[in-house]
């Protein structure tokens, strides 16, 4: 079984971050990660919370709810409201249903 470092050398874009660059990210690409949700208030803290957590600090979220009528728009706007870390977080909302791949090619689009 081969190492970490011989296994980064091949992968073109990954990268074992030290000490010294922990706290930096101009080095990094930016990567962003959408979240698109309907109806579904019972699984987006954490999910939200997992994509916060994350490591890598280059790092943007665009998170879109579809208009779902069971409130997990809202409670996604108090979560991102109050979130304080050094991640971007977007959330660009539709007011109404559109589907699911017009919400996709959206957050796409917003990426």
């Amino acid at each position: 079984m081969g190492s970490l470092a011989s296994f980064t050398e091949k992968v073109p874009g990954i990268a074992i971050m030290n000490s010294e660059d922990k706290d930096s990210a101009q080095n990094l690409p930016l990567v962003t990660v959408v979240l698109v949700t309907y109806n579904q208030k019972q699984y987006v803290e954490e999910a939200f919370r997992a994509l916060v957590n994350q490591t890598y600090k280059n790092l943007e979220i665009v998170i879109s709810d579809d208009g779902s009528p069971d409130g997990t728009g809202a409670y996604l706007k108090e979560l991102v409201d109050a979130y304080q870390g050094d991640v971007t977080v977007r959330y660009e909302p539709n007011e109404t249903n559109q589907g699911l791949m017009p919400n996709v090619l959206k957050v796409n689009a917003l990426a």
